[in-house]
This record gives C-alpha cells, sequence and structure tokens, in this order.
C-alpha cells in the first residue's frame, strides 16, 4: 500500500475536471489496493499457518517433558518459536487490516464525490 499523492493541489477550488481526476484516481488506488489485499492474504495465512503448526509442536515438545497441560497454555507463548511466529502472524494481521480500512476508505470517497458529480450534472446551472 503505497502513500499516493492526490493528482492536483488540494486548495484547488474543485472543478468537474478535478472531480473526474480524482474519481478516476481513486478507482485506480482501489483496484491496487484489491490486490495488495490479496498479496496480504495469502501472507497472512501462510503466517498464521506457521505459527499454529510451530505451537502445536512445542505443545507436543512440553507434553513429551512431563509438564502438566494448565502450565503448559500459560508459558507456550512466551517460548521463542512461538512468540516470534505469532508476532510474524500479527503483523502480517495489521497488514491485512490496513489494507482493508484503505479500501472501504476508497469505496467511501468514490460515493461521495459520484454524488457530487451527480449533484452538479443535475444542476449544470450551479458554479463553484
Amino acid at each position: 500500500m503505497e502513500d499516493d499523492v492526490m493528482p492536483w493541489d488540494e486548495e484547488e477550488t474543485p472543478t468537474e475536471f478535478n472531480l473526474l481526476t480524482e474519481l478516476q484516481f481513486r478507482r485506480k488506488r482501489l483496484d491496487d489496493n484489491t490486490r495488495e489485499r490479496r498479496v496480504a492474504g495469502m501472507t497472512l495465512a501462510e503466517k498464521e499457518y506457521a505459527y499454529q503448526t510451530t505451537r502445536a509442536l512445542k505443545v507436543l515438545e512440553l507434553r513429551a517433558e512431563n509438564i502438566p497441560g494448565n502450565i503448559i497454555s500459560q508459558i507456550i507463548y512466551g517460548t521463542e518459536p512461538v512468540a516470534t511466529k505469532r508476532f510474524e502472524r500479527d503483523a502480517a494481521k495489521v497488514t491485512f487490516d490496513c489494507i482493508e480500512d484503505a479500501i472501504n476508505t476508497d469505496k467511501l470517497q468514490i460515493k461521495i464525490i459520484e454524488g457530487q458529480l451527480n449533484r452538479e450534472y443535475s444542476n449544470p446551472q450551479a458554479s463553484f
């Protein structure tokens, strides 16, 4: 996900051209973010898989050492391989969630711009 720059100066008075340009800009960014979401989703799934398998292996290892089950559930998350995999999974989840938020923001902005364009076309006499 990139920090894109708007294709015009934000202090300019909005015009129909600017609204159409922004609409195109938002739609392109929405498409890009949708593709990024797929990649981030696959990364999240891989990290979740690695975390769950590492955790399960560590539980089996601790049980083989005759550590009681109730203690295993308390110490498992602090062991090095499990904690690292959990961190990686959580970081991938944050990335995925940020892309989701960017997609929802762009969808909302597209609706707002389309509404403004509809108002302008329904009342062509209005000036800025």
